[in-house]
């Protein structure tokens, strides 16, 4: 891959802030969500959940091939 291709993707980037209870079923939701949906469009590249070590926040991340593709 060169530069060019590179610096054209765009990563999307949401952080959710949830009561440590109800984490799991978000990030499956998240996930599902995912595998379902965003995952076909096209430029979809890849996308990842993080939770945070306190269990109160979670952050989804997309990357895209392009801000276009992910709008």
């Amino acid at each position: 891959m060169n530069a060019s291709t590179r610096d054209s993707r765009f990563s999307q980037f949401v952080e959710f802030t949830v009561d440590p209870p109800h984490v799991q079923g978000l990030v499956t939701a998240l996930i599902t969500r995912a595998k379902q949906f965003t995952c076909f469009y096209p430029g979809f590249i890849s996308a990842q959940v993080h939770v945070s070590d306190e269990g109160e926040r979670v952050l989804m991340n997309c990357l895209w091939s392009s801000k276009a593709d992910s709008e």
